[in-house]
């Protein structure tokens, strides 16, 4: 089992049971944010550029998927106008079969009253 320490007994020993390494900036505040200001440039550059930036991969790609839904759409619309226009023409079809009927229930009903009437008694 491990030697079970509170970490601030390894803080407050001296000398501390561990090595330290201090990082810092050493240029001048000018140059340091002259890289930084060309770091910066260089990335917004990767990013926006026109012909190869992330923004413009992204803008093409939203656009062929625009594209794609369009066509979508006036396939769709298409196959609806073609589907509406058999149905009207069925129901106009209908329309003119009812009609003959009607005539032909007509001219029937008026034979029908033309007939003599008999009586079996």
């Amino acid at each position: 089992m491990p030697n079970r320490r509170p970490i601030s007994a390894a803080q407050t020993a001296v000398p501390p049971p561990y090595r330290q390494l201090r990082v810092g900036l050493t240029l001048p505040r000018d140059r340091l944010y002259q890289r930084i200001d060309r770091r910066i440039d260089a990335m917004l550059e990767y990013v926006t550029d026109p012909d190869t930036g992330n923004l413009q991969q992204l803008q093409d790609t939203l656009q062929t998927k625009i594209d794609g839904l369009d066509e979508d759409i006036e396939s769709a619309t298409a196959s609806v106008q073609r589907e509406m226009d058999r149905m009207r023409s069925q129901f106009n079809a209908m329309e003119v079969a009812l009609s003959k009927l009607q005539n032909q229930s007509s001219q029937l009903a008026g034979l029908i009253a033309q007939l003599p009437s008999y009586s079996f008694e």
